[in-house]
């Protein structure tokens, strides 16, 4: 069922599309800002009203503008964290501005304040996947079938990242055409993707995929949509769960839609987007997190983050990053259960793009992946970067869940490690460690 609380967290993403759209960039004049747990309603209440009132009594001549009305949005994840997004208006004056940060950042109330920041995809652009594509495609040819070997599911003629994650080794990989995984397939397992939406018709998705909330209006800026207008969510949820591309292929999809068609959005949108599933997650059933995304370090986020691993049983996956940098500086991928997500090649190198370091975790194939996209925009396309490697593990996870449904979310993520192969990958920098997926889990 599509979620009809959008607060008012949904316009921002127009602002957004107003404005430069390079990573991590501050967003003019808008704040999150976390309360203390113990902060009561009413003194939430009282302290989103006393933001005017410092504004308003900044002096001004006689002939100046009325003082900017501050515009707030509030989040709220039960007892554990209670916060806002605070907003003035373009064009608001520094002696305003000044006063509103310095009457948020004095009150006992008030935690942290952090500046808000655009966050894309994490969707290596440039690179050129076509012609090896069609080559692949020829050699592989479509999805033809599936057969049962004992605990395990074959599926033959699969695209080579999948075969590729079920063989240990490179040698093993080229002389195979086969995808091999647990017969649970993934089943009681829920993926909640944070992204640009999913296109819930596409016949690859059919049943699994469901729409959750979206917290983005359209291109004209005057309604929420519930529609994946870049092909993005589509793609990873493809990649999750789809028939002939999905690692997982009985794993449900539910699309939050944070990102917007230009594949941009902001630290409070997704935000607002975790609070949806904090409070509406059926919590009987497995859940995994999926963020493709490149969020710039955001305290905010973490503490979400390690609120829903460590209390409510959250697993995710995090794209490490494209910026070939350490993926440390991007969110929650520091957060203890966090799973993060460096991107491989078909030959077992690392991608150039590929962010690396300590807050890696494991590495997938992230180059010259083959999914679902919109039926609307040809059904079916070719995309690169760690976002095409997160959506691995989350099916990986979920496969897991099938074996061992009794795991922690962190016992889940050193099970997956324990599973990997180890110390076949090429350009792994000395502080990553060198781990890639394994699908054939006992």
């Amino acid at each position: 069922m599509k979620s009809t609380a959008i607060h008012s967290l949904g316009v921002l993403i127009f602002i957004c599309s107003t404005y430069a759209l390079r990573s991590g960039e501050v967003i003019p004049n808008q704040w999150i800002v976390l309360l203390h747990p113990n902060t009561t309603d009413d003194g939430v209440s009282m302290h989103l009203s006393s933001l005017d009132l410092i504004v308003s009594s900044i002096e001004m001549s006689p002939d100046s503008p009325p003082p900017p009305t501050v515009q707030t949005s509030t989040f709220n994840f039960g007892d554990q964290m209670k916060g806002y997004v605070a907003r003035l208006p373009p064009g608001t004056g520094d002696a305003h501005v000044q006063a509103l940060v310095d009457g948020i950042q004095s009150s006992d109330q008030v935690l942290h304040v952090e500046s808000d920041r655009v966050v894309t995809l994490s969707l290596f652009d440039n690179y050129d996947s076509y012609d090896v594509d069609e080559q692949l495609w020829r050699y592989y040819g479509p999805w033809r079938r599936l057969h049962v070997m004992g605990h395990y599911v074959a599926q033959t003629g699969a695209p080579w990242n999948l075969v590729r994650i079920s063989h240990r080794w490179y040698s093993s990989f080229l002389s195979s055409i086969e995808y091999i995984y647990p017969r649970g397939a993934g089943s009681g397992s829920t993926v909640y993707i944070l992204d640009t939406g999913i296109d819930t018709n596409h016949s690859e998705l059919s049943g699994r995929a469901y729409w959750g909330a979206s917290f983005v209006r359209g291109r004209n800026g005057s309604e929420v949509i519930y529609k994946d207008d870049h092909s993005h969510g589509t793609h990873v949820a493809g990649i999750v769960a789809s028939t002939r591309y999905g690692v997982a292929k009985q794993t449900k999809v539910i699309a939050v839609k944070v990102m917007n068609w230009q594949g941009t959005g902001a630290t409070s949108v997704i935000l607002a987007g975790l609070e949806w599933i904090y409070n509406n997650a059926n919590m009987t059933i497995n859940n995994i997190i999926n963020t493709s995304l490149r969020i710039s370090s955001s305290r905010a986020v973490d503490a979400v983050a390690t609120m829903l691993i460590n209390q409510k049983g959250f697993v995710w996956s995090s794209s490490a990053g494209n910026s070939a940098s350490d993926a440390c500086t991007n969110s929650p991928n520091e957060v203890e259960g966090v799973v993060t997500v460096g991107a491989t090649d078909r030959n077992d190198i690392v991608a150039s793009y590929s962010n690396q370091g300590r807050c890696v975790d494991i590495f997938a194939p992230g180059s010259d992946i083959k999914s679902t996209i919109p039926v609307s925009m040809g059904g079916y396309g070719i995309k690169s970067g760690t976002s095409m490697a997160a959506p691995h593990v989350s099916g990986l996870l979920a496969l897991a869940r099938t074996v061992h449904p009794g795991l922690s979310p962190l016992e889940l993520n050193s099970y997956i490690k324990k599973y990997s192969t180890r110390n076949v990958l090429r350009n792994v920098n000395a502080s990553t460690p060198n781990r890639f997926i394994y699908t054939v889990l006992a």
